[in-house]
């Protein structure tokens, strides 16, 4: 009896060391931003490191902007060298309130790990009609952004200048000396302008986290699109099924996957950049499946406890902040999208025998014209259940029965759909005529067509298949006017130096816009810690 209950006090102990450790894995990760008051329409500039004995393990970082039971903005991104950094944008129309800016990881297990932080919005067009109603509930606090956030301050790092005041339009240059022991951690450099009035800071509310607790939810250290298959009539779900993964493209390629015990699929998306544009199917056509898509997001959270008071909303700094986001959407700087060069590439059925150009023949009516005119090895048959199509092999001298056929890259398995495409739809059409294997397909030939418009909204989607948008990695912008100071708050924000160098020089143009303003540099070391410098200066 006495051991029964030793073990059992062993299990309970290992059990609540267990939920302890859980609960600490927030504490994994660093969370910075570029400040954090923002005016609708603005960016947020951010960086995350995760302190982890894993760390070179976590491949991916889920980042998104939520409301209450909403997300308004989300991106998943790639490492870059010990931490991940970006921007996310706010939408216009995002009305004056508090959101969550949160950054999630999961290790290979799917368990999450995640960090929140609160942010104040204010809609530059006066929209405040939620902030009203949260103001209306007893249990929500008012919300001040904090100007100094918690970090250890001491002789590690030092920021400074030559001097501390400035002219509008002027040149600074910044030292930062970083005398950590360890010059791989990490520094970011800040300059803007001084936040929040001390008058706020005196009643800024403890810290709100919204951790998902639902165990279900799982998050991957790589970038998964997953999903189920059921049958429609009875929806079980089917074991061992082929799905097919593929996107309108003008050089087709097909991914795919099969179903588990459970009949869910499981497609990598690893070198997707920026929204997708993604077709998923079953190939059998006689039965009819009902298809789901997980989504790859944590779900939003379900309460923020805080509203943006009168008083802060009213006030000159929030006042400065919409007439400084008003010039720089009037006289902002350009970004472009880093252009992700793809090699060569082929057609995945491989090269094609024959490519023909409907436009350098007379106009015909439709597919079946087509075929039968300007395609002599391919076989247009109208039967009783429908049409077939043959491909005719001028080397084996035999026909195929059952090719694939594909319209911009996706596949189509009712060749009756095809009918609806003339001569002024098509741009080029490719034959295959030779069996091909693409792992555990088996590909007897392939007719791909490549329509005028290119994005497989000519013909009707094939039967068991959905179409989806899928946010995949973030392609960073550049910023091609960086130089230009305009009116803006944020005068230089790097996320990391990644110089290692313990003396850092960083030259910084003032902006149009008088006032106080701080230089902060941070670094994180090893054992998580947020060491910080800062510098104040004052341009007039």
């Amino acid at each position: 009896m006495i051991k029964r209950k030793i073990y059992l006090l062993a299990v309970v102990t290992v059990a609540l060391i267990q939920a302890f450790a859980q609960q600490l894995k927030a504490d994994n990760l660093i969370l910075q931003s570029n400040k954090n008051t923002f005016v609708s329409g603005e960016k947020i500039g951010f960086t995350c490191t995760l302190i982890s004995e894993v760390q070179a393990t976590q491949k991916i970082l889920f980042v998104d902007v939520c409301g209450e039971n909403y997300t308004i903005s989300s991106q998943i991104l790639k490492p870059q060298y010990e931490n991940w950094e970006g921007s996310i944008l706010l939408p216009d129309t995002l009305q004056t309130g508090v959101y969550l800016l949160r950054a999630y990881c999961g290790n290979k297990n799917g368990i999450p790990t995640l960090i929140s932080k609160p942010i104040a919005v204010i809609n530059r067009f006066g929209n405040n009609e939620m902030n009203e109603k949260r103001k209306m509930k007893s249990k929500n606090v008012p919300f001040f952004p904090p100007f100094n956030e918690h970090a250890v301050k001491n002789k590690i790092l030092s920021t400074y200048a030559s001097k501390t005041t400035y002219s509008t339009n002027d040149e600074i240059k910044f030292w930062i000396e970083n005398n950590s022991s360890n010059l791989n951690d990490d520094v970011s450099f800040l300059v803007r302008k001084a936040e929040v009035d001390s008058v706020f800071e005196s009643t800024t509310p403890k810290h709100f986290s919204s951790f998902i607790t639902d165990s279900s939810i799982k998050i991957n250290d790589k970038l998964y699109l997953n999903g189920i298959v059921k049958e429609r009539e009875t929806m079980i779900p089917v074991v061992n099924k082929k799905v097919l993964l593929s996107i309108p493209d003008t050089i087709p390629a097909i991914n795919y996957a099969r179903t588990n015990e459970n009949g869910e699929f499981r497609f990598l998306l690893n070198e997707y950049y920026g929204l997708q544009d993604i077709v998923i199917q079953t190939i059998n056509k006689n039965v009819e499946f009902d298809l789901q898509v997980y989504p790859i997001l944590l779900l939003p959270s379900n309460n923020i406890p805080y509203y943006i008071s009168s008083a802060f909303e009213n006030s000159e700094f929030v006042k400065l902040a919409i007439n400084r986001a008003t010039l720089h959407k009037a006289y902002g700087s350009l970004e472009e999208a880093h252009k992700n060069t793809r090699g060569f590439k082929i057609p995945f059925y491989g090269e094609p025998l024959i490519k023909t150009f409907p436009e350098l023949y007379v106009a015909l009516q439709d597919f079946e014209e087509i075929a039968w005119e300007i395609l002599p090895i391919v076989k247009y048959r109208k039967e009783k259940n429908g049409v077939s199509i043959k491909l005719w092999d001028p080397i084996s001298k035999a026909f195929y029965d059952n090719p694939w056929i594909l319209v911009d890259g996706i596949p189509v398995f009712e060749a009756s759909s095809l009918n609806v495409l003339s001569s002024d739809d098509i741009k080029s059409i490719e034959i295959q005529p030779q069996i091909r294997c693409f792992g555990a397909l088996f590909i007897e030939g392939a007719l791909s067509i490549r329509t005028k418009n290119e994005d497989f909204s000519d013909v009707e989607m094939p039967k068991n298949a959905v179409r989806l948008t899928v946010n995949t990695y973030y392609n960073k912008l550049i910023d091609k006017e960086a130089d230009q100071p305009l009116f803006r708050d944020v005068l230089y924000w790097n996320p990391s130096l990644k110089s290692k160098q313990q003396m850092n020089q960083v030259t910084v143009k003032t902006s149009f816009e008088k006032g106080t303003y701080v230089a902060i540099a941070q670094l994180v070391d090893e054992k998580g810690r947020v060491h910080r410098s800062e510098f104040k200066f004052v341009v007039e």
